[in-house]
């Protein structure tokens, strides 16, 4: 369903052109958003929507439904909406390898069941990545002994809970098997998402980078949570679908929980690829 304001429409009050534009509003969900359209209709110019108009086909195609419309009562065609298509600039590229901690890839109750065939995985690539120039960046999810900066997350975390996260323990280490080059880059993080109060944002800038890659765990946690708050930042997001998992969470198994947020992330915040789709555009991509 969408509500449309007004049409655009011009007058002159000296040399001065008042242009009233129209308003799209989308449900998605129970949340109602707001987007102007990307050309005025009044003249040439084009209005900037950023990555939502690569990633959401709700934008990016500039629909209006009518209410009681029958376009308003089916949602098989956008469900069915291709994909992101965006391209991959290595030298304007960064992978986030998300908390691939001792914790999370094995022997623990919070580990993914996969987490070290991902690990020899996501070692191959970020390999691939570097030789290509790709910054890569490993983050940990690590919080003081003592508690001090937990918050609300001793509440509802059962591994922050049981001091699994504590800075210096051996469960909030990074996996021995996890390779780290010498010019990666380690970012301790205190929530789920990797930009949240980090100077990830800032390492990314200064250094001309606009995509970021996601592999890593727990795919719909941190890994996700991460992506979000990328594409909400206006950063091009690849999204590893065999480059990252997740453990079962209360009746939900590994496999439903990663099949229901690589569908959510692919319909509307990142590009979602195999590690080797990943690998095949980055070689593509590299200077002749």
């Amino acid at each position: 369903m969408s509500m449309t304001g007004s049409t655009c429409r011009g007058r002159r009050a000296g040399s001065v052109r008042h242009v009233e534009t129209e308003t799209r509003f989308v449900w998605i969900g129970f949340t109602v958003f707001a987007v102007r359209p990307r050309r005025n209709p009044c003249g040439p110019r084009t209005v900037p929507v950023g990555i939502l108009g690569y990633t959401c086909p709700l934008v990016g195609r500039q629909l209006s439904w009518e209410s009681g419309s029958r376009s308003a009562r089916s949602h098989t065609r956008f469900a069915k909406a291709a994909p992101a298509m965006f391209p991959v600039v290595p030298k304007r590229s960064a992978l986030l390898n998300i908390d691939m901690q001792r914790c999370f890839v094995a022997d623990s109750p919070v580990a993914a069941p996969d987490g070290p065939a991902v690990l020899e995985r996501v070692n191959g690539f970020a390999q691939v990545c570097r030789e290509a120039d790709i910054l890569v960046i490993h983050t940990s999810f690590v919080l003081r002994p003592d508690g001090s900066d937990a918050g609300v997350l001793a509440e509802t975390a059962p591994p922050v809970r049981a001091g699994m996260l504590a800075k210096g323990s051996e469960s909030a280490a990074l996996h021995p098997g996890l390779l780290v080059g010498e010019s990666d880059i380690l970012l301790d993080k205190s929530r789920f998402g990797a930009f949240h109060g980090t100077d990830l944002e800032t390492t990314l800038r200064s250094r001309g980078i606009d995509t970021i890659i996601i592999s890593g765990l727990l795919t719909n946690v941190c890994c996700e949570t991460t992506a979000r708050e990328a594409m909400m930042r206006d950063f091009h997001v690849f999204f590893l679908s065999d480059g990252t998992t997740t453990a079962p969470m209360g009746d939900a198994s590994a496999t439903e929980l990663q099949k229901a947020t690589l569908a959510t992330l692919g319909f509307l915040f990142a590009r979602v690829l195999t590690i080797d789709e990943m690998t095949r555009m980055i070689r593509e991509a590299a200077p002749k």
